[in-house]
């Protein structure tokens, strides 16, 4: 969705959001990939989080993250700094975590995102 990423060398994205995918740092000592379960910061209350409490626990597994304009964030989370964790613009929604394996609140959000 994003303008370019660097997963296995530098690849053009589809550019429908301003920005790229870049891999955590490694000198910030963290462990690649990031694997578990991580605390929402939900900055917008859009219908994609409608039932879902700020702060609520999802479900990580990933090496690389998304920089992006803030006015494309909707949710960060925290992992050696904060990051987008999803993302929405227009009629586009991203997630960095898996909502599939995050127990009933993934649900929840698919649940949501059929409604939309």
């Amino acid at each position: 969705f994003l303008e370019r990423g660097y997963e296995g060398g530098t690849c053009e994205g589809l550019g429908f959001i301003e920005g790229e995918v870049v891999k955590f740092e490694e000198d910030l000592n963290l462990k690649i990939p990031h694997m578990g379960w991580n605390e929402l910061e939900i900055l917008k209350q859009e219908p994609l989080y409608q039932g879902i409490e700020d702060k609520s626990d999802f479900y990580f597994v990933h090496s690389f993250y998304v920089k992006c304009k803030d006015e494309f964030v909707s949710a960060k989370a925290q992992y050696g700094h904060k990051f987008a964790a999803s993302l929405q613009k227009d009629h586009i929604f991203a997630t960095q975590f898996h909502p599939e394996k995050s127990q009933n609140l993934g649900l929840k959000l698919l649940e949501n995102f059929i409604r939309l």
